[in-house]
């Protein structure tokens, strides 16, 4: 589950979540799609964006019982993907998913702004 601004300039981004959503995990770099993990940087989301990276986590905005799909064979995870800075990206693998949550709480950035002044990573 990704959000972004219902506009004609994010287009492309469509195109480029379909690709990723058709790679095997193996190909984008992690084991699978498990939560807390980060995808990229692998260049720009979008040609109108410096983002490049996507945090998989727990769709958090959402009630627990969206989380997942009870499945006979083996439930379906929602998942949601934040997209990131490259820098963004750097910090969740150096310092950790917490740290970047935490940072996430304190500087409350608005998600769906693919424009979002990056976070005061350090």
């Amino acid at each position: 589950m990704v959000q972004r601004p219902p506009s004609a300039r994010y287009r492309s981004l469509d195109g480029h979540l379909c690709r990723l959503a058709q790679l095997p995990p193996a190909l984008i770099g992690i084991p699978d799609l498990a939560p807390e993990s980060v995808i990229g940087p692998r260049g720009a989301l979008d040609p109108g964006t410096s983002l490049e990276a996507m945090y998989v986590c727990a769709p958090v905005y959402l009630p627990d019982e969206f989380s997942a799909c009870e499945e006979p064979d083996e439930p379906i995870v929602i998942a949601w993907l934040i997209p990131l800075f490259k820098e963004e990206a750097a910090f969740a693998r150096t310092h950790g998913w917490e740290a970047l949550e935490r940072l996430l709480v304190e500087n409350d950035p608005d998600l769906t702004d693919w424009h979002r002044p990056p976070l005061p990573v350090h």
